[in-house]
């Protein structure tokens, strides 16, 4: 199923269970957004074979990660009674609560099953560039920086830096994302990371093409690239 235009998870998560369920109506499904990580896999296998008897009663399970730190781009499950080794939110949420328009185009999507497997498993949505210098540690260098591509650092310190097209250099300072590709450069406090969207935002709304194109483009016979343009020209 291909979406004509891009409308995040929740209609995608909509759509495909009301697909399933076209197909066969005891189909049980698993919803898992492709940019996450878990350290720990076996763990997570325990968590899913947990939830997928708690789905075959009739729940609609999700998973509970326990927080690290505040994050403003999610939202918290306030937990009610247990049963068993299973939580029960307390005020179930779910497509029904999202905007009018979501549920109607869907399907009903209303639930009083709702049910929370706790899965301590080192989840991570690997949801800004920060998240990639922490995944990253393992690999980093002994003053805890993380590089990808042609980096050059002096006296650098905890940060990430990435260099697809041209070498990058960077000296004297500490906590930095530096990402460098082919039509934009980045530069931001590891802890500001999540102020890309707001950069991103602005791009739209000034009809900046960076915001949604790639200089690399793709068709059939293979892929043009931009170069430059101008008033009256541009060179691919």
């Amino acid at each position: 199923m291909l979406e004509p235009v891009r409308r995040n998870t929740a209609p995608a998560a909509a759509v495909a269970a009301l697909l399933a369920a076209a197909r066969d109506a005891d189909a049980m499904i698993l919803i898992l957004p492709s940019d996450h990580r878990f350290a720990d896999n076996p763990g997570f296998l325990i968590a899913l074979d947990k939830a997928a008897k708690v789905a075959a009663g009739g729940a609609l399970v999700t998973f509970g990660i326990t927080p690290k730190a505040p994050e403003t781009g999610y939202r918290y499950i306030k937990r009610g009674g247990a049963a068993g080794s299973v939580l029960y939110p307390s005020g179930c949420g779910g497509l029904w609560r999202q905007p009018e328009h979501i549920h109607r185009l869907c399907g009903h999507g209303k639930t009083g099953r709702a049910a929370v497997v706790s899965a301590d498993i080192g989840w991570s949505d690997v949801g800004s560039w920060s998240d990639l210098w922490e995944h990253g540690q393992n690999q980093g260098d002994e003053k805890n920086n993380v590089t990808a591509g042609d980096a050059l650092l002096d006296d650098v310190s905890s940060s990430y830096i990435r260099a697809e097209r041209r070498m990058v250099a960077a000296v004297g300072v500490e906590d930095l994302i530096i990402v460098e590709t082919g039509d934009a450069a980045l530069v931001a406090g590891r802890d500001k990371a999540q102020g890309v969207k707001r950069i991103v935002d602005r791009l739209r709304a000034e009809g900046r093409d960076e915001a949604s194109q790639n200089p690399r483009v793709y068709r059939p016979w293979g892929y043009y690239e931009g170069m430059d343009h101008g008033n009256r020209f541009q060179v691919k």
